[in-house]
């Protein structure tokens, strides 16, 4: 689009014209200055002098004069010699008084602008692709960004649900590390016991309380083995 404007500004300043896309106002000025040209000349052009003369024929009893038609007054006879002189100015005087030409008689080539509009045509068309290219990444985008969201969700989700078990967990340790300790009590007070018992049996306590009671029962001493 740029550059289908670019090639139209050069095609004015090519044809002595001013290509303005600023502002409505400074437009309007422009195009009105350019209307005021064309109805009106230059100040030149105005200020020339624009004789329109009439030269009748010798007429009788005039002295030999014509009938000039001043537009700057004066006398409206004159003699013959001084009727070439105001009626005819030299080249010089007329090209000086000519007013030079307006911009607006330049045209453009119709070529020209039809290939300018078309690129411009193109250009439009490029920028409405890109726009709805850019629509369809900036959708995509905010697609990828609900996804993304959700997943973060579903992850925060998964790290509740992990702590969860991982308490769970810690309590279920906590309770079988209590029934070890219980357990650790029972087998040391077991220990225990057996150890009373090894000693007892070490020491014969239990074979002495014996024999004691057998001779009791037979009214004497055994006799001694030999």
């Amino acid at each position: 689009m740029y550059h289908g404007i670019k090639s139209l500004q050069s095609l004015y300043k090519s044809a002595g014209r001013s290509f303005d896309y600023g502002p409505p106002s400074t437009k309007g000025g422009s195009r009105h200055t350019a209307r005021r040209d064309r109805a009106h000349p230059s100040s030149a052009g105005i200020g020339a002098p624009s004789c329109s003369t009439r030269v009748d024929t010798p007429a009788i009893g005039r002295d030999n004069s014509s009938l000039i038609l001043n537009r700057y007054g004066g006398s409206r006879y004159a003699p013959q010699g001084s009727v070439d002189h105001r009626v005819s100015p030299p080249k010089e005087a007329a090209e000086k008084e000519k007013p030079p030409p307006s911009r607006s008689t330049h045209h453009l080539d119709p070529h020209e602008m039809d290939r300018a509009i078309v690129q411009l045509h193109e250009d439009l068309e490029h920028e409405r692709y890109r726009r709805y290219a850019l629509a369809d990444l900036v959708r995509e985008h905010c697609k990828d960004r609900t996804d993304y969201a959700l997943a973060q969700l579903q992850i925060e989700r998964d790290v509740r649900s992990l702590g969860d078990e991982l308490a769970t967990a810690r309590q279920e340790i906590s309770r079988v590390n209590g029934e070890v300790s219980s357990l650790r009590d029972q087998t040391d007070r077991l220990e225990h016991k057996r150890k009373n018992l090894m000693e007892i049996l070490e020491h014969g306590g239990y074979l002495h309380r014996r024999k004691r009671a057998r001779t009791d029962s037979m009214g004497g001493d055994a006799p001694p083995k030999t």
